[in-house]
């Protein structure tokens, strides 16, 4: 073909060198393109025109690589080759009435993603809307440091292409914006999935047709400038530049830092195999405390890190002069700092929660005084966000709240994506938010359960995040299946090096109450009863091993708790999960059926359903108000934990709720009595007629708590609006000879309303009780000075 470009060449001489001639120039050609594309390599030079702006990330035409999301609305999503905007195919979202969550929650599909928003610029996509409506929208979605989202785009009938969304403009909502659409994307950060959103309104049935997906131009991330990372051949012992202290003097109990500096070569500062920097801590009375270091900050690449900074948290537990020096530990050796010296003085504080060993249902501090949780989960939020909550709990004398490790929020490890950079890698930003979190919880008197992994993390069914757990082995992990995380041997070890940083980085903190291995573990893949007690009995154990502050440990169940874990010695109390109507029954019988533990127990999420937007029925609080009470007046660790922190607590002010309960326990320590459980029912009269009355209480033969309520008035879903409940008389049995004091407590305000006494007889104890709207709770004891 060549040659007939040449036209007609009868010299068979003339072929020849004509050919030759062209194989030249090939060759010439072939060394200008290799050239080019080196020079391409370098300089990030590109030759696409000003309309060649976009480039495609996925045409639908190799098949559907777009995942549905198992939380939100329904949705089927095939490969179709009836309505495409470019080449054979689309991809087809179909959607029906059922499984539509409450508030328009809209259909979420996602795809992995690889670039940062500077590179991207934009997500351009076309969408067929065959509905037969006008009112459906779409928004983009972006899962990276935190979770994203795009004003909507409403989607006309037909083709609506060329929508575009601007990953450089201002207009994302997230949580550190308060869900506001006035935030943007860190320019620098990797993008780990895109997310469509199709919002649904009053729509309930039709189809969607998604194609040709598309990027903005991408631009070079090199610059040619910055410092080239040394990436060490062989290790170099380490030598201590420097060890600096925050502070000359530190109150008990308060944080004493170290900054430690220093030469000296490792491949991965998040590996205690390669590199340890430790802490030897020697108190007034010669008692030696040992303390791992952590990387707090640097740059952290494969084989290297630039700018690190090694910090030493210690928190001094005796008052006087403590000695200390530094130890820095790799493959090639070990460097010492000289002694040095810091005193502790200051007032006497409460220090540590522990288990009380006189009273193993109960909590206490290092002081001996008692603890009694009051709280509620605020599992996630920005940092801005947690400023405002725990001040609202410090208010509501809520001394007790839940944390997250989990990628929303403040993990540590996840799929390479934002500031994850995989296993073994830690995300310090999130560690740098964390502190804050620790901080602000110190300053407002919350004491925290950090909770290190979620079930969904393990899980493809509910709340399913497998696909994007780096221990996935699709992800460069260790397992082929989430159930092999429990049993896979190097599984566990990297468990343990993060747990490792864990306790090195926030241990020191007196306001950590406890490690919280697991969120609902029975909800993770194939969950097995003897697989479970293996794993926590490894890792709780470990955690006993390395905490040199001695934290408790705990995990969490939904319902159907493992007894064979709640028993090992070492987890510290137990805690279950539930989300039903019928939730204050078990809350009566579940705390004696713990009682075989021997350990604190209490509810540390609750709910009358476990669905989105069911909260929104219940406004006034009234299903919170009611677990509150009823866990109160069982033989309980600590109260009930409502979960809806962020959608039901905080937008309907509810927390005057957990303030009235902690007004009513002010100054009751469990430990001087030996409370027993009393339960009956008795009767009122109301506008509606009899009203059937319920008391759960405990007794011993100092004090008598309970709390009386109108059965129904307490499920929401059964009463309208509550009723003043008047004539209603309570008997209590077995009552000595003699005149009580009773308290009357208003269960909304935390305040006693009225105080009079009775005298007991024979048939027992009644009490008259005041005119009361829906509830009311009492205090009884054996008068004096009435």
């Amino acid at each position: 073909m060549v040659l007939r470009e040449y036209g007609k060449l009868d010299d068979r001489n003339q072929v020849v060198a004509a050919y030759l001639q062209v194989c030249r120039w090939k060759r010439i050609m072939r060394l200008i393109r290799l050239l080019i594309c080196i020079y391409m390599s370098v300089t990030g030079f590109t030759f696409l025109q000003a309309g060649d702006t976009y480039q495609l990330l996925d045409g639908i035409e190799e098949g559907n690589n777009w995942e549905w999301q198992s939380w939100s609305d329904y949705a089927r999503l095939k490969t179709s080759a009836d309505i495409c905007s470019e080449g054979d195919y689309s991809l087809k979202v179909s959607f029906t009435p059922e499984n539509r969550r409450p508030n328009n929650k809209g259909i979420f599909i996602k795809t992995p993603v690889s670039g940062t928003p500077d590179q991207l610029k934009k997500i351009i996509v076309d969408i067929y809307n065959d509905t037969d409506s006008g009112e459906v929208s779409l928004a983009l979605a972006l899962d990276a440091e935190e979770f994203y989202e795009a004003p909507q785009v409403a989607l006309k009938k037909g083709w609506n292409r060329d929508i575009e969304f601007d990953l450089l403009k201002s207009d994302f909502k997230s949580a550190g914006s308060g869900w506001d659409y006035r935030t943007s994307l860190k320019k620098d950060v990797g993008l780990g999935d895109i997310m469509f959103i199709f919002y649904l309104g009053s729509v309930q049935y039709g189809d969607f047709y998604m194609d040709n997906v598309r990027t903005g131009r991408i631009r070079s991330t090199s610059s040619g400038k910055g410092k080239k990372k040394d990436v060490p051949g062989e290790y170099s012992p380490p030598r201590i530049i420097s060890v600096e202290k925050n502070n000359d003097t530190v109150q008990l109990y308060d944080l004493f830092e170290l900054t430690v500096r220093f030469s000296g070569s490792c491949r991965n500062p998040f590996d205690p195999s390669e590199i340890q920097v430790t802490g030897y801590f020697t108190s007034p009375e010669k008692k030696q405390a040992v303390v791992a270091g952590f990387l707090y900050s640097g740059d952290v690449q494969e084989g290297s890190v630039e700018d690190p900074v090694w910090k030493i948290r210690f928190s001094p537990g005796q008052k006087g002069l403590w000695t200390y020096d530094v130890r820095v530990r790799n493959l090639k050796g070990e460097d010492r700092s000289e002694k040095a010296s810091m005193k502790c003085a200051g007032p006497d504080r409460d220090g540590f929660i522990r288990v009380d060993d006189k009273y193993p249902g109960l909590f206490r501090f290092d002081s001996g005084k008692n603890y009694y949780p009051i709280g509620h989960n605020v599992c996630w939020a920005s940092v801005e966000e947690y400023e405002r909550y725990f001040s609202r709990l410090s208010q509501s004398k809520e001394n007790w709240s839940r944390v997250w490790l989990v990628n929303w929020n403040v993990g540590l490890e996840w799929k390479n994506m934002g500031y994850f950079r995989g296993l073994n890698n830690y995300n310090l930003e999130n560690a740098r938010k964390l502190d804050r979190i620790v901080e602000l919880a110190g300053k407002n008197g919350i004491y925290l359960q950090l909770v290190f992994d979620f079930h969904g993390a393990f899980s493809t069914g509910v709340n399913p995040e497998w696909q994007n757990n780096p221990y996935n082995v699709r992800n460069g992990g260790p397992c082929p299946t989430a159930r092999d995380f429990f049993i896979n041997k190097k599984a566990r070890e990297l468990y343990k090096k993060r747990v490792q940083y864990i306790i090195s980085r926030w241990a020191y903190s007196t306001h950590v109450l406890a490690w919280e291995l697991f969120n609902e573990v029975n909800f993770t893949d194939s969950f097995d009863k003897d697989i479970d007690t293996r794993w926590h009995k490894e890792m709780s154990g470990f955690i006993k091993q390395i905490d040199p502050f001695r934290h408790m440990v705990t995990t969490s169940y939904y319902k159907d708790y493992n007894k064979n874990v709640l028993g090992l010695d070492t987890i510290d109390y137990s805690q279950v999960h539930n989300y039903d109507p019928g939730v204050f029954q078990m809350m009566k019988s579940l705390p004696l059926a713990m009682k075989e533990f021997k350990k604190p127990f209490f509810f540390a999420e609750f709910g009358c359903d476990s669905k989105d937007g069911i909260e929104d029925l219940d406004k006034a609080g009234v299903f919170i108000h009611a677990g509150l009470w009823v866990q109160y007046m069982t033989e309980s660790g600590g109260n009930a934990m409502p979960w809806w922190w962020n959608t039901h607590i905080e937008p309907n002010n509810l927390y005057h709720h957990f303030k009235a309960l902690a007004e009513f326990d002010r100054g009751l320590d469990r430990r001087e009595h030996d409370f027993r459980p009393i339960t009956g029912q008795f009767s009122g009269q109301s506008e509606k007629g009899t009203v059937t009355l319920e008391l759960t209480g405990l007794k011993d033969d100092k004090l008598i708590l309970f709390w009386l309520c109108d059965a129904k008035g307490m499920r929401f879903k059964e009463r309208d609006q509550a009723l003043v409940i008047r004539n209603s008389v309570v008997t209590l049995g077995d009552m000595k000879n003699k005149v009580y004091s009773v308290e009357f407590w208003d269960t909304y305000k935390g305040v006693m309303i009225k105080k009079i006494g009775v005298k007991a007889s024979a048939d027992g104890l009644k009490i008259s009780m005041p005119d009361f709207r829906n509830d009311m709770a009492c205090k009884i004891k054996v008068a004096t000075g009435l």
